[in-house]
């Protein structure tokens, strides 16, 4: 199975013609074929299906409007239930971008010479997760960015278990960064955000909690999780209004994402 080396944060190509990235001094492989019915795996990984029945997704957005609130997925990354590398690609927003908001992603226009198209990666995530135990943070603003539907029962939110909630004041939704300082004793997003390692921190996550996040799920069910969930606007990602009121949504004719 072919890989090849990109960086996220900057492109180098060196004499081969192969990219590599600034980022310690090494390259990051990207696996970029991987599906579920890959059927190219070795005989030492016959516990694949174990390892992949659980999934962590993380995307990474820029903004594509005049004022740069409205987001566009840019990259997309998701890991196994051991942290391993399943996907991780970025991805031509489409629209001209207004914000790459750098200081959060990495990004630059220079990040998206050799991105993929929407529709491709949008496929190729909807065949890895399709039947599988979906784990992130805020997954509702990845599927709505991603334009995918997930199952509930098949969605892990550690934004919105319960559990999570209780150990903040007011239960007040909780970043990632501070849900792994809380849980993990781990600190991340120092600077620029790199998805694949929130991808991975929020499968830490929920494998050190899973015994008891499965139980209460036995016992109050998944569609429990979202009762009284705010959503926030998927234009802009404020939580101070619905997608109805927002302020952006007719404003130079904004184009609507659902």
């Amino acid at each position: 199975m072919s890989l090849q080396e990109f960086s996220f944060l900057d492109f180098v190509e060196n004499d081969e013609g192969s990219v590599s990235t600034k980022r310690n001094d090494r390259p990051f492989e990207v696996e970029w074929s991987i599906s579920p019915d890959n059927n190219n795996s070795n005989d030492d990984n016959d516990d694949d299906d174990d390892v992949t029945k659980y999934l962590a997704l993380d995307c990474e957005m820029v903004g594509i409007d005049r004022h740069g609130v409205q987001s566009a997925l840019a990259r997309v990354s998701i890991v196994d239930f051991n942290g391993e590398i399943v996907l991780d690609t970025l991805v031509h927003p489409g629209d001209r971008v207004t914000d790459y908001r750098t200081e959060i992603t990495g990004l630059t226009a220079n990040s998206f010479r050799r991105a993929r198209i929407f529709s491709s990666v949008q496929n190729q995530v909807k065949q890895i997760i399709n039947g599988k135990i979906v784990i992130g943070h805020s997954l509702y603003f990845d599927f709505r960015t991603l334009r995918l539907q997930h199952p509930r029962e098949l969605t892990r939110d550690t934004s919105l278990y319960q559990l999570f909630l209780d150990l903040f004041p007011n239960r007040q939704t909780p970043s990632l960064k501070r849900l792994a300082e809380r849980t993990l004793k781990k600190t991340i997003q120092e600077g620029v955000h790199d998805s694949v390692t929130d991808a991975q921190t929020a499968m830490e996550i929920y494998r050190k909690y899973q015994t008891e996040w499965e139980h209460w799920i036995e016992v109050n069910g998944a569609q429990a999780m979202y009762t009284g969930v705010n959503y926030g606007c998927f234009i802009c990602y404020s939580e101070d209004h619905v997608k109805k009121n927002c302020p952006n949504r007719m404003r130079n004719g904004i184009r609507q994402w659902g």
